[in-house]
């Protein structure tokens, strides 16, 4: 009889995911997330878990321990779905897929509490209101409002977001002005590092653009002076990036 529900077992778990080839049924983003969360079932030993700060029993910050090697990572929990959450491994800042390995261990850590499970699906609006960075194939700076000055927030969004609450590329140029309203309506509001230096990497990529974009304008023949050779206009374009 144990036997049989051995068996029975053994053909209710989900297949292993390939690390090799990608499955029929998943796409590519989906796959690596898999993979992420197949590492973390695998080796659960080697990870170490200790809830830090936050004012919720389970979207906070945690502290994350490779055992194996001995490093450790920040890990902001904001949702059980990819792209809110952050972390400090440099995995999540370059896969633009929405969440790493220390991410789907915090989550697959609360997973296995029946007391803070049930958590993860409630959506969960916190007392203050912050800017963070959505990770993801489009990185996307998003504005998350509180319980707290709710309508003020609202207003706000209307002028510096979309109807999602992502902050307009337009608004980037503005952005200290954006935060000034912000803490005026409530001194807890937060802007994330991560965000504030996509805001400047953006903006200082734009200004570099239209500078090199301005300077190659006003002298038709750059590229002539540049190399002996004739250029295509796709290896022009090679150059300007």
């Amino acid at each position: 009889m144990s036997s049989q529900r051995q068996r029975t077992k053994q053909n209710t778990q989900a297949p292993k995911v390939s690390f090799h080839k990608k499955p029929d049924n998943l796409t590519i983003d989906e796959w690596q997330r898999e993979l992420r969360r197949a590492f973390v079932k695998e080796k659960k030993q080697e990870f170490a878990i200790q809830y830090m700060e936050g004012e919720h029993p389970v979207f906070a910050d945690y502290a994350v321990k490779n055992l194996s090697s001995g490093t450790s990572y920040k890990v902001a929990l904001r949702s059980d779905t990819p792209g809110p959450n952050f972390c400090t491994c440099l995995d999540l800042k370059t896969n633009m897929i929405g969440t790493c390995k220390h991410i789907e261990a915090v989550l697959q850590h609360i997973t296995k509490n029946k007391k803070l499970a049930p958590l993860l699906k409630n959506a969960y609006q916190p007392a203050y209101s912050s800017l963070y960075l959505k990770y993801g194939k489009a990185r996307q700076v998003m504005l998350r409002i509180g319980t707290q000055r709710t309508a003020r927030y609202e207003a706000l969004a209307r002028e510096y977001c979309d109807d999602q609450h992502r902050l307009l590329s337009t608004s980037f140029s503005n952005i200290d002005q954006f935060l000034a309203k912000a803490q005026r309506i409530n001194s807890s509001f937060r802007c994330y590092k991560d965000a504030t230096d996509f805001i400047i990497a953006t903006r200082d990529n734009q200004a570099r653009r239209a500078f090199v974009t301005q300077r190659i304008a006003r002298r038709k023949k750059y590229f002539n002076q540049l190399l002996k050779a004739s250029l295509y206009p796709f290896q022009k374009e090679g150059i300007l990036f």
